[in-house]
């Protein structure tokens, strides 16, 4: 269940978000990349890539198959879950040049869910996966969206600026990097969402 704190006048649009890590000898990195100081929404914070779902995320449903929703997961998410996942491989894709090995499809996992709080300039309704950055290719490099986009040790992200909602979908993230039993995780508590 998702509880809203209020009504607003925001329009609440689906999104997706990516959140590689990957694996070395002093422990798991995370790729990040900072928001541009001039974005309305969420500027000049370190943040996962992604964004808004878009109608072409509909239009291939090749990871149907392949992208399951956790049980906990509402009927409306799991409707729509291969569009998600589309949408996350698209925006990684685009804000940082990287692309998933079509082997590796079934590595991606739906981890969490977010609702930017009421009185924001925009709401999005966002839905976080989990991918193994050794399952994805490329160059570092993407459109300009994201700037210091590089990976990052998991223990040493105090130093960054990072939204409360990052921070928690962070270690989410890092709980079922761990442990891949860990619950899908609903973050609904306003002072999660920062």
């Amino acid at each position: 269940m998702i509880i809203e704190m209020a009504p607003t006048t925001s329009t609440l649009q689906h999104a997706a978000g990516l959140i590689l890590l990957r694996e070395t000898t002093a422990g798991p990195e995370v790729l990040l990349g900072r928001r541009h100081r001039r974005m309305v929404f969420m500027p000049g914070v370190y943040v996962f890539p992604g964004g808004r779902l878009e109608e072409e995320d509909h239009l291939d449903d090749s990871l149907a198959s392949v992208v399951q929703a956790p049980a906990e997961v509402d009927a409306a998410t799991s409707a729509i879950l291969p569009a998600l996942a589309r949408a996350a491989l698209r925006e990684l894709s685009e804000e940082t040049g990287l692309v998933m090995q079509r082997a590796k499809a079934r590595s991606l996992r739906l981890i969490a869910r977010a609702i930017t709080p009421p009185g924001n300039p925009r709401r999005y309704d966002t839905r976080f996966f989990l991918g193994d950055g050794a399952h994805f290719s490329g160059q570092l490099a993407g459109d300009g969206e994201l700037e210091d986009l590089r990976w990052h040790s998991s223990t040493a992200l105090r130093h960054l600026p990072l939204p409360r909602v990052t921070e928690v979908v962070m270690k989410q993230a890092l709980a079922v990097w761990h442990d891949p039993d860990t619950a899908y995780y609903e973050i609904t508590r306003k002072e999660e969402l920062g």
